[in-house]
């Protein structure tokens, strides 16, 4: 069964900070106890629209994963009968993937992708569709032994139990195949390299059917026998 509390939950534990709104209108504040609580708009409150009760049911479903290792699902909505006030989750600390450091070694870069594509893979079995999966919501943080890489803003998540597994795989990791090529690699696509010998490759990458870490690792290959090996992003673009 999924978490809900009443706004007296928030009430008890106090607001200690006010981060930012986003541009959806929601206000992001650091709880007393460390947590991180977003404050839905009044857009999304009112629970006479069935459209808000069906998102407060699928973050109720989300709450069952939270402690997921790399995707960070709320803890507990708050919710009354007729609104749906916010959800409360941890406060995850890094860089978002667009900003991470040029220097990070290549294959550094796909340890990460692989740990969340192992993530990704067991949560689609599951038949949940990752929706707004992008690299501002992928997070970097290589001082961390336990949270290297965290997926954040889960809200829009559904979870599609009657939809075939395998098609809900190949859709998320499109999208993640899509956040690392634009943030790491954002010429990749108008390169000499991709057009002469990863063409087929980079098709069955950006559709789903191989993952990103796959083509990341013959990519390094194929700039290693043509150039010098890359030791990280910075190189591997001017490589490229």
């Amino acid at each position: 069964m999924g978490k809900i509390e009443d706004i007296s939950y928030i009430e008890n534990v106090g607001i200690k900070e006010t981060i930012r709104t986003t541009t959806m209108g929601n206000v992001i504040h650091i709880l007393n106890n460390g947590k991180k609580y977003k404050e839905f708009s009044a857009d999304y409150k009112n629970l006479d629209d069935s459209i808000n009760v069906l998102l407060r049911d699928d973050l109720i479903s989300q709450t069952e994963e939270y402690g997921n290792p790399v995707i960070s699902f709320p803890e507990i909505v708050i919710s009354s009968e007729k609104e749906l006030f916010g959800i409360v989750g941890d406060y995850e600390i890094g860089q978002p993937l667009p900003q991470i450091n040029q220097l990070t070694s290549i294959n550094q870069m796909i340890r990460l992708v692989e740990i969340l594509e192992k993530e990704i893979y067991n949560l689609s079995l599951k038949g949940w569709n990752l929706e707004d999966l992008h690299e501002e919501n992928i997070l970097i943080n290589l001082k961390s032994l336990t949270k290297p890489i965290r997926i954040i803003d889960t809200d829009y998540y559904c979870l599609q139990s009657n939809r075939d597994k395998i098609e809900i795989y190949r859709q998320n990791i499109k999208k993640i195949f899509r956040a690392v090529i634009e943030s790491l690699l954002p010429e990749l696509l108008r390169s000499n390299l991709i057009q002469e010998n990863l063409k087929n490759d980079y098709l069955l990458a950006s559709n789903g059917l191989m993952k990103t870490s796959e083509f990341l690792k013959y990519l390094l290959t194929k700039v290693t026998i043509l150039y010098d090996e890359p030791k990280n992003i910075k190189t591997l673009r001017k490589t490229l």
